[in-house]
């Protein structure tokens, strides 16, 4: 067949690619990213996925001609029985169909609607029988019972059945998209695709080095260093979630990211994956990986807010062309990331998210602070764990100060026999940090409140953002606000600074002894400084919350047991109204035992909180949304599966000359990557957003972003304002 005839299935910049070849490629990409049970199936899925692309009016397109057609349902409709019967490739035909739209929903049989599976399965389409000459016998026969028993086995119900095929429809199509997608690149952009690499010994030799260099001399250092044992004491143990259960200020992010290294060179585990709770402390966290693997790892940093110019000059285009690659698809052995990027990735339904998914296996998965997982989705997100351990050769570590009952919750609310490993049973070294007592103020002014702040280092945290500002006001001394009003840029300034004055505060007046009232440092924050934000205070203020939330404030207090035992005030506001069921139960807590920072009563807590709450755990269940395996909606439950109130708005305050060019850029026309405007974006509430559009002072660019065009309305201590304090800073 002369090079006219051929059959093609790409072209570029005056290459071609055989479709032929296309198709192999693709089919054992996808077959080596599938497990052992799915890799003929998966094998199989690339070979049929683009036979559309055999229609004669596909091959008169790709050589020029300006004509359309559908290629993605043909290899969908394709005949399969000679190697599968067909009820067993409808997970198949849906991942084939959908490839190139993401996930849909598959509606009913009877469906004319083009934006389901089977509404467009009844799209019209050529002949395109000429794969059979030319794929030949490339085609294998796959057993339809070992199939089907993989995916019945340990659901013993209906609903646990949709939700098992549910997830391996998303895998296979992930599994399916990024070999199709790599393929595509390697040929269009005539390079190969890398990802990210470490050296996972040199990783942990750089760790072991970090801890040796820790010499305990105090009773607190010797506890940490004997609680950080028990856990390396296991790393031979095999499980499939690791409870790491330990203080605040006993090493747990070190102490786990060995165990990690340990586990995965042990079990020769592709990748490690640091799940995170909050955007606003994951910098953080890569920062200090980076810094201390340097030379020896490669940290893939992912999530909404990253940038990646962020390293300018010290990164290559080639390096930062590697960046943008693994990030697509996470082809990278270390990765930090958040619980957002992680779960809406495990249950979306877009190519782009998807092509993640099928990297989240053979994977060591690290939930720092996993008490954190969100309410809403608690049943869907341990669900999601469990496949990974269970089918997909990952082991999770969950590392948390307050541990739920995990095993009572994997066990009764997800139906997932896992195995569970107990990192930390000798629980007697903990005393060592208790730094400090919690006592209960009810109907707190607040000027009484500000009133008893009279320690050198104070820090007080509430519940909104209005009354943090407000604190900051009418505080004396040196004092700092911090709350989400603030651009990243100016959080991280901030806490900088506080960093810096307090040290210089050790420094002035040793053991903080006689230190005069004009000196006192006083922070006034919002929820955000609870988690990963590393800050050491003598006295610490905290609203009423959740349990968890009042013990990570606690950890700010004494951090290292300089000053003997500190007190934490847990505070009612006068005519504040508390009517949320993790605030009662602290309440409940508190007023009834006399010491919160038990294990046991940390663990009471959440049976109640969880029994209360059993039936939001199980509201998003894919099953909650259908019990018929052949009407499942992807794209349905994709779109209400977000961890985050997306009815938020984000706002950029181009208070820097980099950020206003960009803004220029956008308004001439030029494509400009929303990545530039991470750290200089505030995000608000819908009420929020229209009182600032009342004013005037928000304009929303024809690329759909929203730029505050009055600078006077932005205080880098304060953050958006909502009135200005500047009459004639207009942007």
């Amino acid at each position: 067949m002369d090079s006219e005839q051929e059959f093609l299935g790409h072209s570029y910049d005056g290459r071609t690619q055989p479709l032929k070849e296309h198709l192999v490629n693709t089919a054992e990409r996808c077959e080596s990213f599938a497990v052992e049970p799915l890799k003929d199936y998966a094998y199989a899925m690339g070979l049929y996925h683009d036979l559309g692309k055999y229609q004669p009016t596909f091959q008169r397109r790709i050589r020029g001609a300006e004509e359309r057609i559908d290629h993605a349902v043909c290899g969908a409709v394709a005949d399969k029985t000679p190697y599968i019967d067909e009820s067993t490739a409808t997970m198949m035909n849906v991942a084939i169909m959908c490839h190139h739209t993401g996930l849909r929903d598959i509606g009913t049989k009877f469906d004319t609607d083009p934006r389901t599976y089977f509404g467009r399965r009844n799209t019209p389409t050529e002949d395109f029988m000429a794969y059979k000459e030319e794929l030949g016998g490339l085609f294998r026969s796959i057993d339809p019972k070992a199939f089907m028993a993989f995916l019945a086995q340990d659901c013993t119900t209906k609903g646990q059945l949709v939700d098992k095929v549910a997830f391996f429809e998303r895998y296979l199509f992930s599994c399916l998209t990024d070999a199709d997608t790599l393929d595509t690149k390697t040929f269009a952009e005539h390079r190969v695709v890398r990802g990210l690499r470490s050296d996972f010994t040199g990783c942990l030799q750089r760790i072991d080095a970090k801890l040796q260099s820790f010499q305990p001399t105090t009773p607190l250092q010797k506890a940490r260093a004997k609680v950080q044992a028990q856990v390396f004491e296991k790393v031979n143990v095999d499980g499939d979630i690791y409870l790491m259960n330990m203080p605040t200020g006993s090493g747990k992010t070190l102490c786990s990211v060995k165990f990690a290294l340990e586990r995965a060179l042990k079990k020769k585990k592709k990748r490690i994956i640091y799940i995170i709770p909050f955007n606003s402390i994951i910098d953080q966290t890569s920062q200090e990986f980076e810094a201390l693997f340097d030379g020896v790892g490669q940290i893939l940093q992912h999530q909404s807010t990253y940038d990646y110019t962020k390293h300018g000059a010290s990164l290559s285009e080639d390096d930062i062309q590697l960046v943008k690659d693994a990030t697509e698809n996470w082809d990278s052995d270390f990765i930090i990331t958040t619980v957002v990027q992680f779960f809406e990735s495990l249950y979306g339904n877009k190519r782009s998210k998807l092509r993640k998914l099928h990297n989240m296996q053979d994977a060591v998965l690290v939930f720092d602070e996993v008490h954190m997982l969100p309410m809403a989705f608690l049943g869907p997100c341990l669900q999601g764990i469990a496949y990974l351990t269970k089918y997909l050769h990952s082991e999770a570590i969950f590392l948390t100060a307050t541990m739920p009952d995990f095993e009572t919750l994997l066990r009764e609310t997800v139906k997932i026999e896992t195995d569970i490993v107990n990192l930390i049973e000798d629980t007697s070294d903990f005393e060592a940090f208790r730094k400090c007592t919690y006592s209960f103020e009810d109907n707190l002014s607040d000027e009484a409140l500000l009133a008893r702040m009279t320690a050198p280092s104070q820090l007080v945290v509430v519940n909104k953002k209005m009354t943090a500002r407000r604190l900051y006001q009418m505080a004396q001394g040196e004092t700092y606000h911090l709350s989400t009003y603030m651009t990243s840029r100016d959080r991280k300034t901030t806490i900088a600074r506080i960093r810096e004055r307090l040290a210089q505060l050790e420094r002035d007046y040793p053991g903080l002894e006689y230190v005069p009232e004009t000196r006192r440092i006083t922070v006034v924050s919002t929820s955000l400084i609870e988690a990963g934000v590393d800050l050491d205070f003598q006295s610490v203020y905290r609203e009423l919350s959740g349990l968890d939330s009042i013990l990570q404030a606690g950890g700010r207090c004494n951090r290292e047991g300089k000053y003997g035992t500190r007190k934490v005030v847990v505070f009612k506001r006068a005519e504040e109204v508390y009517s949320k069921q993790r605030m009662r139960l602290a309440e409940q807590v508190m007023t009834e035992r006399s010491d919160i920072q038990d294990l046991n009563v940390i663990r009471e807590y959440y049976k109640l909180y969880h029994r209360d709450q059993q039936e939001s755990i199980e509201a998003h269940f894919m099953h909650q949304t259908t019990t018929a395996l052949m009407s499942i909606p992807y794209e349905t439950y994709a779109e209400k599966f977000k961890l985050i109130d997306d009815q938020n708005v984000s706002i950029v305050v181009p208070q820097d000359p980099k950020t206003a060019a960009h803004i220029d850029a956008l308004r001439a026309g030029q494509n400009v990557s929303a990545r530039q405007f991470q750290n200089a974006t505030v995000t608000v509430s819908q009420k929020d957003f229209q009182t600032l559009c009342e004013q005037g002072v928000v304009e929303i660019l024809d690329s759909g972003v929203i730029v505050l065009t009055h600078l006077g309305y932005y205080d880098e201590t304060l953050g958006i304002l909502f009135e200005s304090h500047v009459e004639d800073y207009i942007f």
